[in-house]
């Protein structure tokens, strides 16, 4: 197995410094030098920027993608003000799972065999060997013979209590009225059937090379969201929906790594262009531009979406998407659905 090149060192095997949480006011200073662009939302590659910037200790960044996942209550892609606080505790949280895990990744491989675990079995604190090997299976979720980190992360939360997350995410509620609603989107002619993307041709396989040379700068074979973000804006402006890219990215990260590899390149430019084109369709009924739908906006865009059903239908299909009840559909609830409506249909 080949290993990852510029892998760094400055947290293996010790626990990291912690980061002293700042004050309200603080947070407020750093969240807008995080935000350049002054949406009220922050990216993975602000994050990450944000990262190296100001603390280049916690720049690990499959410890960074899971803190961003896990402070991203809403699974909207991006992280809010209210959600900027549990950001910065789990930098912290999965830095310090990150620390352990390249303690027992010797061939810094960022995944974890059963003999490297046993090697570490007494700095980790999980018992006889007999107990590691057993550790090892349930980490070991697919059988693959390596732990990856994620399954790592899970099962360290569950079985070591200094690694328990002792604090809990913000509660989101559902949307209320306010009496300064935003202006709403005039209602265009839109129809999903002649739906398509425009700005990038498929590209042949020497200009997928060398994409992917240009995306993956660093030359170490695997792309992060970060960069993939970033080649896309520099690239492929009409694409630089987040939303759709993190659904390209995650659906293209075929092996659960959190990195797209050259293989997974081309896959990743489809899954663009498809989800930039459910985007489109959700944005439009997305009348009030908060980035989710309510029944009303989806009972009025219905018809563009070629769902003609009766309002009770509409009502049956709008509560399935809605999978926690909240009121509303977010983007990721709504390519499912749309998906399986597909399916029904073929």
């Amino acid at each position: 197995r080949p290993a990852r090149a510029g892998k760094s060192r400055a947290t293996k095997g010790k626990r990291v410094p912690q980061l002293e949480m700042p004050t309200a006011a603080r947070r407020k200073q750093l969240f807008s030098r995080f935000d350049p662009n002054g949406n009220g939302l922050l990216s993975l590659a602000e994050l990450d920027k944000g990262v190296i910037e100001l603390w280049p200790q916690f720049n690990n960044k499959p410890a960074l993608l899971r803190a961003y996942k896990a402070a991203d209550a809403n699974g909207t892609g991006f992280v809010g003000k209210r959600e900027f606080e549990y950001f910065l505790r789990y930098l912290v949280h999965f830095n310090n799972l990150w620390a352990a895990f390249t303690e027992s990744d010797k061939d810094n491989d960022r995944r974890i065999t059963l003999q490297e675990f046993l090697a570490v079995r007494d700095r980790l604190q999980v018992g006889t060997e007999a107990e590691a090997r057993l550790a090892f299976a349930q980490m070991d979720r697919n059988h693959g013979g390596y732990v990856l980190f994620e399954e790592f992360c899970d099962w360290m939360a569950k079985n070591k209590a200094e690694y328990e997350i002792k604090f809990t995410q913000p509660t989101h509620t559902t949307k209320k009225a306010s009496s300064a609603k935003k202006p709403k989107k005039p209602v265009r002619d839109f129809n999903l059937s002649n739906l398509k993307a425009t700005g990038m041709k498929p590209p042949s396989v020497a200009d997928r090379d060398a994409l992917w040379r240009r995306a993956d700068f660093n030359g170490n074979g695997m792309c992060s969201l970060a960069e993939l973000d970033k080649v896309v804006v520099e690239l492929w402006p009409k694409f630089n929906n987040k939303p759709a890219l993190m659904r390209a990215y995650k659906a293209s990260d075929k092996n659960g790594t959190g990195f797209v590899s050259k293989k997974e390149f081309n896959f990743f430019l489809d899954f663009l262009v498809h989800y930039n084109n459910l985007w489109q369709a959700f944005d439009h009924i997305d009348t009030d531009d908060d980035r989710r739908v309510t029944f009303e906006e989806f009972v009025k865009g219905a018809d563009s979406l070629r769902i003609r059903k009766s309002q009770e239908e509409l009502r049956r299909v709008f509560d399935s998407m809605d999978n926690n009840g909240g009121g509303y559909v977010l983007f990721d609830e709504f390519c499912a659905a749309l998906a399986e409506l597909k399916a029904a249909a073929a």
